[in-house]
């Protein structure tokens, strides 16, 4: 598709530049030869050309990149393709560059790049206001992608030092210049921030980072993450402030790239740049694709420019004053509603001092419209991930897990759950120090309710009797209070008594699949149990086949309490079930003449073959690195490392000792999205080379542990007969149950795969498409309540709560504690790319042409990409801020 935008004509002179400079034109004779240079300086040689001392440049500081009045960058740019003997219509593009609102350009050179045309381009870039991101690309026009010291230091060296040098040092083109010296350099496959394979990228990052301050440069140095510049992780662990520390001049900026996996979803980008920001560096993305360029794990760049404009959320400072305070904030729902089956979530970021005195206790609660209030569910600071952001989830399926704020409340909580009028969030110091006191932030506070449900068919008894009746049997009066079906029965009249439910029928209940049916009963204290039943029964077709599930007897029931009680039933085992007349309950045993009535709180029908939406919770493929995997055996187990290769995880095995293989990863804990809800299984394909059908002991297991506790939990095993040495498989083996407390809630610590029995064995293992599947986030649910703080509205909407017994400090203490804030920094971000792509990466364009289509019109056709990209929401356009440079001399 292509667009035109039509802009000012405003760059006359730049093109005439063009047309009359004869001394250090594009067409100059010596461009071939001007990079032979007989001896070349040390970078320290005070006979080598040096920028002037004084020079003004570019400058940072921990967070921020300021142009030369001080004044913070906020970058918004395209990159340009622009080396070798390069063409009048590709100086030209930075022209356009210009033209479309960027106020900086990327200049991928090349090895071919000569220094007459690095200087013309520059000279477009001053004609043009713009800053110049000068990056060195691989020879085939590709990011480095490898780590090669050679490369990096023959590079700064050859070029950057040497051919390059006589035009870098140039004052006019100081305030201008960022130096990035080699595109996406460094290992791939890594992306595990606990690693030590990033020794060498720091060593030589160092070493060409010394070099080129000896040189005299001040410019930023933009250091390109490795793993073609998308594994961020080799910045975390103190190591960004390790090649800060480095650069003598304090002018380092972070380099990040966006394309695929490790940044497609706008949890991985909140907790990602989360993590970097914490490293006391500026960082700026210096490539974001988009558009389907990278197949399924393709990055949505509209999502990424987004978040880029500033993450709004809601701070609160509290002023912690005694080791026992508690602050509590509820927002009022715009209509009350019934809370039965809604789904309570919010994102909270934890600075790391609250998980280190891990007593801070997160609690969430509403409020129904007779202002009672309970807590739904309560969160340690000690759980969560610290310096990061988490998602906290609560799913109110019971109201048997209601609590009261105020601890010295011993009655049982009685609301009115068809009536919730606010949710409330409540923060416990819980004896935590008072000197313990950085800002939390929360933000996308969700209340939803609906969707796909695991149930088909559900009744809570929240507001009527549902359709259930009489039946037949001992008399009975129903009733609905409370939340619950009331049954009053007259046992005189007989000694069992049957409901039934109208209208089965139209729910769609295939009772031909195995059924689940549940319910919740509680029989009043009065009651003797001895010969006490219940049941549920169907009767189907004309003849009225009665079908009952089997008895749960006294010993299922505890008289004055609830009781959840589960049946599975096949109903077609008993009769022909494709004409249902009638399902119901029965009740026998009890007698004599009880005032209280007998209660039941819901009754509900799952479908194992129809429950709530499943797939992936978490995948990984090696296709960009190692997504953080690798070999996590202990000394006592074989210690071969997991390399990438083809795409595909690769552990070779040399026939030592050991005999046991823990692959697995850490990095799941950072993903928000992930949690351990439903049931589970992992899938996998695995190859084994023929070498391993000698193992014919070999056993094979998935594990995981869980985010609170580590609690250990393994799937079903496999032996060599689930393998098929020499071949790919695919396996995938079920959770038949998890360990004894685990979360379920959060991000497992760890997952992974055991391999065992393998003393003696030489032969290949490769990994791919690994899968935690269970059930995911159903996008058919409606959010009642969905605040992302993006406007002032949603951050008034939350008020403080005084109430005693809900928070100890005074109101006016919560009214200030409360700030609107970013959860996320702005930041910077240049688009790929221009023009010029090819194949698959075709989409990625953001013009149909190199440079102007009517160079005296400065007219520019832009594709459907280029559009969102310059004229969007969250553009170029939109959002970019001009940069100041020196005024030019008279």
């Amino acid at each position: 598709m292509k667009m035109r935008l039509m802009l000012p004509l405003f760059l006359i002179s730049s093109l005439l530049l063009h047309g009359c400079d004869s001394s250090d034109g594009l067409l100059d004779d010596k461009e071939s030869t001007d990079h032979i240079v007989p001896e070349r300086p040390e970078p320290g040689d005070p006979n080598r050309p040096r920028p002037s001392e004084g020079a003004p440049v570019i400058t940072s500081d921990e967070h921020t990149i300021y142009d030369v009045s001080g004044e913070p960058i906020l970058f918004r740019g395209i990159n340009l393709e622009y080396g070798g003997e390069v063409e009048f219509n590709k100086s030209l593009g930075i022209d356009a560059v210009g033209v479309v609102g960027s106020n900086v350009v990327r200049l991928l050179l090349n090895e071919e790049t000569t220094a007459d045309t690095l200087e013309s381009a520059l000279q477009q870039v001053m004609n043009a206001n713009l800053v110049a991101i000068l990056s060195l690309n691989g020879a085939d026009g590709e990011p480095f992608c490898a780590e090669d010291r050679e490369t990096l230091v023959g590079a700064v060296e050859d070029l950057w030092l040497g051919r390059w040098l006589r035009v870098l040092v140039q004052d006019r083109f100081q305030p201008h210049i960022m130096l990035n010296l080699a595109r996406g350099w460094g290992p791939v496959g890594i992306n595990n921030a606990q690693s030590s394979g990033y020794a060498g990228f720091l060593a030589s990052y160092k070493t060409v980072i010394r070099d080129i301050r000896k040189a005299g440069f001040k410019v930023p140095l933009v250091i390109d993450a490795p793993g073609c510049g998308e594994d961020f992780n080799a910045f975390l662990g103190d190591r960004a402030r390790e090649l800060r520390t480095a650069d003598t001049a304090g002018n380092l900026v972070l380099s990040l790239s966006a394309y695929g996996g490790l940044w497609n979803s706008a949890e991985k980008i909140a907790a990602n740049i989360t993590a970097v920001s914490n490293e006391s560096a500026p960082f700026f993305f210096s490539e974001i694709g988009g558009s389907g360029a990278n197949g399924d794990s393709s990055i949505d760049h509209l999502l990424l420019m987004q978040k880029g404009a500033g993450d709004l959320a809601l701070a609160l400072d509290i002023p912690w004053t005694t080791t026992n305070d508690t602050a509590a904030y509820t927002f009022t729902l715009p209509t009350p509603f019934d809370t039965t089956g809604a789904t309570y979530s919010y994102d909270l970021y934890l600075p790391r001092q609250y998980q280190t005195e891990g007593n801070l206790t997160a609690q969430l609660y509403i409020v129904d419209a007779n202002g009672v209030a309970a807590g739904i569910g309560s969160v340690a600071a000690r759980d969560l991930r610290p310096d990061m952001w988490n998602r906290v989830r609560v799913k109110l399926e019971s109201m048997d897990n209601l609590f009261h704020l105020d601890n010295a409340v011993t009655e049982p909580v009685v609301i009115d759950a068809s009536s919730i009028s606010k949710v409330g969030l409540r923060f416990l110091a819980n004896g935590k120090p008072t000197t313990v006191s950085p800002i939390l932030k929360i933000d996308n506070l969700r209340v939803s309710i609906g969707g796909a449900s695991r149930y088909v068919y559900e009744e809570n008894f929240s507001t009527d009797l549902g359709g259930w009746t009489f039946n037949g049997g001992a008399s009975t009066t129903l009733a609905q209070n409370n939340g619950a079906l009331n049954m009053q029965p007259d046992w005189t009249a007989g000694d069992n008594l049957l409901l039934r439910v109208d209208g089965i029928g139209a729910h769609g209940i295939d009772f031909s699949n195995e059924l689940t049916i549940e319910t919740r009963v509680l029989i009043p204290a009065d009651y003797q149990l001895g010969s006490v039943y219940f049941k549920f029964f169907g009767q189907f077709s004309d003849a009225y086949t009665w079908a009952p599930t089997a008895d749960k007897l006294a010993a299922d029931f505890t008289p004055g309490e609830w009781s959840d009680l589960s049946f599975t039933i096949n109903f077609s085992d008993s009769a022909d079930v494709s004409d249902v007349k009638v399902f119901g309950l029965q009740l026998g045993g009890l007698s004599g003449s009880v005032a209280e009535p007998i209660l039941i709180d819901y009754v509900r029908i799952i479908d194992a073959s129809q429950g709530p939406p499943t797939g992936a919770k978490y995948s990984a493929t090696f296709s960009e690195g190692a997504a953080g995997w690798r070999n996590i055996g202990d000394a006592e187990k074989i210690p071969t490392p997991l390399t990438v290769e083809d795409g595909t995880g690769v552990v070779v095995l040399n026939g030592g000792a050991g005999g046991q293989l823990d692959l697995g990863t850490t990095d799941i804990f950072f993903d928000n999205t992930v949690n351990l809800r439903g049931s589970l299984s992992v899938k996998a394909d695995i190859y084994l080379s023929e070498e391993f059908a000698s193992a014919t002991t070999l056993w094979f297991q998935f594990f995981l542990q869980d985010g609170s506790s580590w609690v250990w939990s393994n799937t079903d095993g496999a032996g060599l007969a689930q393998f098929t040495p020499g071949a790919w498989t695919t396996i995938e083996l079920p959770f038949s149950a998890l360990g004894a407390g685990t979360d379920r809630e959060m991000a497992p610590h760890q997952i992974g795969m055991q391999f065992g029995n393998l003393n003696g064995i030489s032969g290949t293992i490769r990994v791919d498409n690994i899968q935690l599947l269970g059930e995911v986030e159903d996008s058919g649910a409606v959010n009642l309540v969905d605040l992302a703080f993006e406007d002032e509205q949603e951050f008034a909407g939350i008020t403080p709560d005084s109430t005693p017994g809900h928070s100890s400090l005074m109101e006016s203490t919560l009214v200030s504690a409360k700030q609107h804030d970013f959860g996320i920094l702005p930041f910077g971000w240049l688009a790929w790319s221009w023009y010029g792509n090819s194949g698959e990466k075709a989409v990625l364009d953001l013009s149909t042409e190199e440079s102007f289509e009517i160079p005296a019109s400065q007219t520019v056709s832009l594709t459907e990409r280029g559009m969102e990209i310059i004229e969007g929401p969250n553009g170029i356009a939109e959002t970019a801020e001009p940069v100041n440079f020196p005024a030019a001399a008279e």
